[in-house]
């Protein structure tokens, strides 16, 4: 008998995933069209997942986890699991 292969709902990661996408593949003048609202539908769940993505890619340029500041203000997150994974991303 085949395994059977559950279907989930993949609303919430593929968002995180779409972002995460934009991010790496952005060059330097692409970088303005990040916005706060990016991050305006996303739960904490998600922006933990998000930033999670983003550690198992490449490094980001210094340039894109600047503006990544910038634009989310990820310094001034509480949250210990989001923080965690953003300092991480930073070094």
């Amino acid at each position: 008998m085949p395994p059977v292969k559950p279907n989930y709902d993949m609303t919430l990661t593929n968002a995180c995933l779409a972002l995460s996408q934009r991010w790496m593949t952005a060059k330097e003048e692409d970088l303005n069209s990040f916005t706060p609202a990016d991050l305006k539908d996303l739960s904490s769940h998600q922006l933990n997942e998000f930033l999670a993505q983003m550690l198992q890619r490449a490094p980001l340029p210094l340039g894109h986890i600047k503006r990544m500041q910038e634009v989310y203000n990820l310094n001034a997150i509480n949250n210990s699991e989001i923080r965690f994974r953003w300092l991480r991303l930073c070094i």
